[in-house]
């Protein structure tokens, strides 16, 4: 029902509008006092309005919180959140300390997650205090004083330290590492890449870092890594300190040294009876490689970044003569060693290397030639090397070696690598002789079954190193299409069955029956290796392609997951950096 004129203007305004003549002035003054009123009343009652809204909200919240209390995370044991957070921890030894990374950042969420977290030991025991060159005094500050609360929080568990060198020079903090020198299992010094103080130049005079005091020791130390990018040897101060380190360590296991000049001194370690891994990124003679290995009775992996033959000028004296040990010279059989990475520049050098060694336990080896002549490697010697160490060979890795086909079909019949041999990774430079060719395809080619079955009787037909798991080519291929993927084809399980779904807590860790080929990569044209290689996935092999400069092209999810699956059931994929001269088992296609 509408309202009357006369109540929706009021009586008073309704006489006013019947009115033929003007409504008075008074008339209008109280109309408009009346407005200011009514107005003022609305801004009060919405100001009203507001309040109660902002309460209710605050009831919402304390609502919302106190169910919260309820919540079945709030109800977990402290033991199991603990475990929860271990996971927690970076991926990256490396990872420098932030506010917005673990373990800082799960101390600021409540009192209760700030308990559990200072109270796990794990969480603290890796420490880094790596800091660009030159570091202010709050900078040097900071990090002692991060230093010091992660010592104690580590409980006098094993701590891995990463430092700059200049925390060594700075006295509060190696006070500090000196206090706790019994915690440290493992070290990286990191020297800066140029010297910071104003008129030293990688020729001028060596700079010292370490000043002279009483030497650090590090009785429970096993590994130790010297990172050192600047072009100068180390200073005369600093090696002591540094063999004064090395040689507290008397159960030292791993040793890494990264330089790109040759030090005269020699290695800083000189104690070699427990170490079972040595990586050289520094200009190393073939003399000390004998020498070392002579000495590391224990040792399983050796990494030498860039082996030579001649003793060079920088040497000195006490080390040349060392060095000059005409037994150094003398062929020997190291038992243990497993893994061995070479890279070289003279060919010469590593025919020196395999008429002086015999390894009958080795697994792994790569060769690196990092110079761009094309003049023949050392062939006989390796062949005659491999024949008589009489190793179950799992893993060949050639880089920019100059293997023709012939050669490399001649070692792979060799029948220690025929059989155990999983891994065959070759890579050439862009002016060197394409290897795998047709030919080359064909006789990896594996006989299918009716072949098999239709040979005469007592009469074995198997193809070359039938157990291959993981192959690698790349800029050494003119091989058709067609008879690569023939090739890899011939190397798949016929019964395997792509998983549709994801990967069940069953089929993790189950025992695989004989090789199969299961990884493949090379440098092919996306599009063609879309047309040709990405459809065997169905059947079992993953395809990982790399671009012109050696970059890893993205990988599909269901790549990434089959390749999570085959890992899980015992698939080795090895990693090779040749900056860090490092070479190993790696999950490196899900960074990409």
């Amino acid at each position: 029902m509408q309202p009357s004129k006369e109540e929706s203007y009021g009586m008073e305004i309704f006489k006013l509008v019947r009115n033929f003549g003007p409504p008075p002035i008074e008339a209008r003054e109280d109309l408009s006092v009346n407005l200011t009123i009514a107005e003022t009343r609305l801004a009060s009652l919405q100001h009203q309005h507001d309040k109660l809204l902002k309460e209710m909200d605050r009831y919402h919240f304390t609502i919302d919180a106190i169910n919260s209390l309820d919540s079945p995370w709030r109800r977990l044991p402290s033991e199991l959140m603990a475990e929860i957070f271990l996971y927690c921890r970076p991926d990256k030894a490396t990872q420098k300390p932030s506010a917005k990374t673990v373990p800082l950042t799960l101390t600021q969420v409540c009192s209760t997650w700030y308990q559990i977290v200072t109270d796990i030991p794990q969480l603290w025991s890796t420490i880094n205090l790596t800091v660009d060159s030159p570091c202010g005094h709050e900078k040097m500050t900071q990090g002692t004083e991060y230093l010091r609360v992660c010592a104690l929080r580590s409980k006098h568990a094993p701590i891995e330290l990463h430092l700059s060198v200049l925390f060594l020079a700075y006295p509060p903090s190696y006070e500090l590492i000196k206090q706790h020198s019994n915690q440290f299992t493992a070290i990286v010094i990191h020297y800066p890449k140029s010297p910071t103080d104003e008129g030293v130049t990688p020729e001028g005079p060596h700079h010292i870092y370490i000043p002279s005091r009483e030497p650090l020791s590090f009785p429970n130390l096993r590994s130790l890594e010297i990172q050192d990018p600047s072009r100068n040897n180390l200073a005369e101060s600093d090696f002591n300190q540094l063999r004064s380190i090395a040689d507290s360590a008397r159960s030292l296991q791993r040793y890494l040294f990264f330089s790109r000049v040759l030090q005269p001194n020699g290695p800083v370690v000189t104690n070699w009876v427990n170490v079972t891994e040595v990586t050289l990124i520094d200009p190393t003679p073939v003399a000390l490689l004998s020498h070392i290995l002579r000495n590391a009775p224990l040792l399983r992996l050796a990494s030498f970044n860039c082996l030579y033959e001649i003793l060079g000028p920088g040497i000195n004296p006490p080390m040349l003569e060392m060095l000059s040990n005409h037994r150094l010279a003398v062929p020997f059989t190291h038992v243990h060693l497993q893994t061995m990475l070479i890279s070289y520049g003279d060919p010469s050098t590593l025919a020196t290397l395999f008429n002086l060694l015999t390894l009958p336990s080795l697994q792994h080896i790569l060769f690196e030639k990092w110079t761009e002549d094309a003049s023949p490697w050392a062939r006989n010697e390796f062949i005659t090397f491999l024949t008589r160490s009489k190793c179950p060979l799992r893993s060949l890795d050639l880089y920019f070696t100059t293997v023709t086909t012939e050669e490399l079909v001649e070692i792979l019949k060799l029948p220690n690598v025929w059989v155990t041999l999983k891994e065959l990774m070759i890579q050439n430079g862009r002016s060197q002789t394409n290897i795998i060719t047709d030919d080359f395809c064909e006789l990896l080619t594996l006989p299918t079954p009716l072949i098999r079955d239709q040979a005469p009787d007592g009469e074995i037909i198997q193809g070359i190193c039938p157990n291959l798991e993981v192959i690698g080519f790349h800029f050494c291929h003119s091989c058709t299409m067609p008879a690569l993927v023939r090739m890899l084809r011939s190397r798949l399980d016929l019964n395997f069955q792509y998983p549709r779904s994801s990967i069940t807590a069953s089929s993790v860790g189950m025992p695989r029956g004989p090789g199969y080929l299961r990884y493949f990569e090379t440098d092919v044209a996306p599009d063609v290796a879309e047309l040709h290689l990405k459809p065997l996935l169905q059947d079992g092999l993953v395809t990982m392609l790399y671009d012109s400069d050696t970059n890893m092209l993205p990988a599909s999810e269901e790549e990434k997951r089959l390749l999570k699956k085959f890992t899980s059931e015992g698939l080795e994929l090895w990693e090779y950096d040749p900056v860090q001269g490092a070479w190993g088992p790696s999950d490196f296609w899900m960074r990409v």
